[in-house]
């Protein structure tokens, strides 16, 4: 039973082999970060931690060079925040979602033959959710284009592990494709990068500039382990502002049957999601990444350690 059992320990593999090109150091990327490493690159990969200014960086170069983006997120959160923080900065920028609603609106009074369909916001700045990319499938061309890819191993892993892909996989994949060498810069970011998503882009003969951040924006913050369940949930009420994260529903569910003060967000919830709007608030893998609380108030965590990677966790403890 011992042999038998000694083989069927999960063995993880190291999936973080390649070297950087460039290793930096910031605490902050700084706004003009994507021009000073663009030169000729067709593509940029970054690796830098929470908190240290990915999609602040992003946003300042699209506003100073005013080119045409598309941005693909693997989580409707994290596209509809993207959208917020852009148009804030003055920039031109729709939801997909957005998008869609205004052609069927204007196509209320149309003839059929006389409809609206996406060719006509070609060249427009969009935010769009992995899953409905093919909706982009009626552009003539995407040369021009900026593509930013945010969160970008956790969008990789979304793309081939997603049950929600289902029969639109293969379709995703080839437009992806398609878009990826014609448009004129990518820059995908991360706080954590692995072989396997840089593979993507060397499948496709994406030559990419590799850049890692060495600066961990929450280095030497002390955690302090709770083994039991009473006591947990004793310090959570002890406090009156908190912010727990969980890798399962059902958790989520229980802790906000014993604590009716706090705000829960999992799968179930449809709407939009404001952390700071609360102030004891708990979620499970419905938010990992994406969304940025900025009250200050204790984090808790309860993991099971059965849907999500420890990569994951520490994204949805760094909220």
């Amino acid at each position: 039973a011992n042999a038998v059992l000694s083989y069927s320990k999960f063995k993880p593999t190291e999936c973080h082999t390649e070297l950087p090109t460039i290793n930096i150091d910031r605490n902050k990327l700084g706004y003009d970060f994507v021009e000073e490493f663009e030169g000729d690159n067709k593509c940029l990969a970054v690796r830098s931690d929470t908190g240290t200014g990915k999609t602040t960086s992003m946003k300042h170069y699209l506003k100073n060079n005013n080119k045409p983006f598309i941005s693909i997120v693997s989580r409707i959160s994290l596209g509809k925040e993207q959208q917020t923080v852009f148009e804030e900065e003055g920039i031109d920028c729709k939801y997909w979602q957005q998008i869609q609603d205004d052609l069927e609106k204007r196509n209320e009074n149309r003839h059929w033959d006389d409809q609206l369909k996406w060719d006509s916001v070609e060249g427009k700045n969009i935010c769009i959710t992995i899953d409905s990319l093919c909706k982009l499938s009626a552009f003539e061309n995407y040369e021009g284009y900026t593509v930013y890819l945010d969160e970008f191993n956790s969008l990789v892993e979304y793309f081939v592990n997603c049950g929600n892909m289902g029969n639109k996989r293969v379709a995703v994949y080839t437009l992806l494709r398609k878009l990826l060498k014609q448009c004129e810069l990518i820059v995908c970011s991360d706080a954590d990068i692995s072989d396997n998503s840089l593979l993507l882009l060397k499948n496709w003969d994406i030559n990419y500039l590799y850049i890692n951040n060495k600066y961990k924006h929450n280095n030497g913050i002390n955690a302090t382990e709770i083994t039991k369940f009473d006591d947990f949930m004793e310090k959570l009420n002890s406090e009156d502002k908190w912010m727990c994260c969980a890798d399962s529903k059902t958790m989520v569910d229980i802790i906000k049957r014993l604590n009716k003060d706090c705000v829960s967000y999992t799968s179930e919830h449809t709407g939009d999601i404001n952390l700071d709007a609360h102030d004891r608030v708990i979620f499970s893998p419905k938010i990992v990444y994406g969304l940025d609380s900025t009250n200050i108030r204790p984090v808790f965590c309860y993991y099971k350690c059965m849907t999500i990677t420890p990569a994951a966790m520490v994204q949805q403890i760094c909220r």
